[in-house]
């Protein structure tokens, strides 16, 4: 389990890399980006920064096994590959429009 108790996180690489070896997250919602990424997946809801209580509740569950399993292709989204493929487009887009 990777356990993100950040005050702030743009898009934190290490989320990522646990999502795409199948490992469960538990995070607070430290950036709008993390929450849109945790709830994009299908990963545990993130918890209010700040909020120990239900951060160790959110541990619990995991240590548990009681997570929602997110399948490690969730990751794909967010990718190299991914993100190259949305610049070409873009790209291509921004040329037809010339």
């Amino acid at each position: 389990m990777l356990a993100q108790s950040s005050r702030w996180e743009g898009l934190p690489a290490t989320v990522l890399e646990a999502i795409a070896c199948g490992c469960p997250v538990v995070a607070t919602a430290s950036s709008p980006g993390l929450v849109d990424l945790l709830r994009d997946v299908g990963a545990l809801e993130p918890v209010p920064v700040e909020d120990e209580a239900m951060f160790a509740t959110a541990l619990r569950e995991a240590l548990d096994g009681h997570l929602p399993t997110v399948p490690p292709e969730a990751a794909l989204l967010y990718g190299m590959e991914t993100s190259l493929d949305e610049h070409a487009a873009l790209f291509r887009e921004l040329l037809r429009s010339r």
